[in-house]
């Protein structure tokens, strides 16, 4: 499986927040930012690939084989009608960051392909970048991650 998808997937299924930041209120997609979208958005981005060549791990007795990159955005676009709307938005954008680390952290293990590779996903970081120019504005927080693919020597 696609680990563009693979994530995707572990973010969507795992998603626990109810109400207005429930998985059913949030676009989560594949594609990029679509600003005709109201609700909030999570949207998983390939960054490419590192092929190196196979290296032994260790003591760990795994040979570590690709690391694909994986970049995940988070949109929040607030309303102007009220002036607690900016806060909104912000205590919005850092909920969903933090459910996102939570899912990450806690389920890690991507098992989406049957060609005996495990797979461990790891969290970069992340950034904001936020677009208080445009009308209304939007409140973006830019994740990076790693999948690294690795074999179980036995």
């Amino acid at each position: 499986m696609d680990p563009v998808i693979e994530v995707l997937l572990l973010l969507k299924n795992n998603w626990s927040l109810t109400g207005n930041l429930a998985a059913s209120s949030i676009a989560f997609t594949t594609r990029l930012y679509d600003e005709s979208i109201s609700m909030p958005q999570i949207v998983i981005r390939p960054l490419g690939s590192d092929s190196s060549p196979p290296i032994d791990l260790g003591g760990a007795e795994a040979t570590y084989l690709d690391v694909e990159k994986i970049g995940f955005h988070i949109y929040v676009r607030f309303k102007q009608d009220s002036n607690s709307s900016l806060g909104w938005a912000k205590n919005t954008i850092y909920v969903m960051m933090k459910e996102a680390e939570r899912i990450i952290k806690s389920g890690s293990v991507l098992t989406g392909d049957d060609d005996g590779l495990n797979k461990v996903f790891f969290v970069g970081g992340w950034n904001r970048a936020d677009n208080l120019r445009v009308r209304p504005p939007l409140l973006i927080s830019n994740g990076f991650g790693n999948i690294i693919k690795y074999k179980r020597e036995k």
